[in-house]
C-alpha cells in the first residue's frame, strides 16, 4: 500500500493542511497532524495557524496549538496570528493565542496587534493585549502609537485604556 505525501505543496504553498483548515474538515485536520504534516507550513494566505486564526475557528486554533504551533511565524502575510485574531474579532483565539505564549509586542509591518486593538469597536481586545504587557508606547518609525489609531477612529474609550495604563 502506498501512502500520499501529506507534506506536498502546491505553487501556493498550500499543503493538505491548509485546505483542511480552510473548510474547517476538523478530522481532516487532526489526522494530517497525527500522522505527522508540518504545523508551520507556509502558503500565500500564511500558516495553517494564521488561517484557522483569520477564519477565527476556536477548534482548529486548538487543535494546531496543541501539535506545536508557532505563535510568532508570520511567513507569506505580515499580520502575526494575534493580529489576525484582531482583524477577525475572535476574542477566544486571541486569548489562546495569549495563553500559548504569542507575544503582544510583535510584530513586522503594518499595525503591531495593540494598534489594531484600538481602531476597534470593541474594547477587550485592547485590555486583554494590555494585561499581558503589550507596550502602548511601542511602535516602528513607519508606524503610529496604539493611541494615536485610537483617535484617528474617535475610539474614546480605547484612547482611555490606552492612555490609562
Amino acid at each position: 500500500m502506498h501512502r500520499a505525501v501529506i507534506g506536498f505543496a502546491n505553487i501556493e504553498g498550500f499543503t493538505p493542511l491548509h485546505f483542511a483548515v480552510l473548510t474547517d474538515n476538523m478530522e481532516l485536520v487532526e489526522l494530517l497532524l497525527v500522522e505527522g504534516a508540518f504545523v508551520d507550513a507556509d502558503s500565500v494566505d500564511g500558516t495553517p495557524l494564521q488561517i484557522a486564526v483569520s477564519r477565527g475557528n476556536v477548534e482548529a486554533v486548538e487543535c494546531l496549538l496543541s501539535h506545536g504551533a508557532n505563535t510568532t511565524y508570520y511567513y507569506a502575510v505580515s499580520d502575526t496570528t494575534l493580529v489576525c485574531a484582531v482583524k477577525s474579532r475572535s476574542f477566544e483565539c486571541l486569548n489562546l493565542l495569549l495563553e500559548a505564549g504569542a507575544n503582544p509586542n510583535l510584530y513586522y509591518a503594518g499595525l503591531s496587534p495593540l494598534a489594531s486593538a484600538a481602531k476597534e469597536g470593541d474594547t477587550k481586545f485592547l485590555k486583554s493585549l494590555l494585561e499581558a504587557k503589550a507596550d502602548p508606547n511601542s511602535f516602528q518609525s513607519d508606524i503610529i502609537k496604539p493611541i494615536e489609531d485610537a483617535t484617528m477612529v474617535r475610539n474614546r474609550a480605547a484612547v482611555e485604556i490606552v492612555s490609562s495604563d
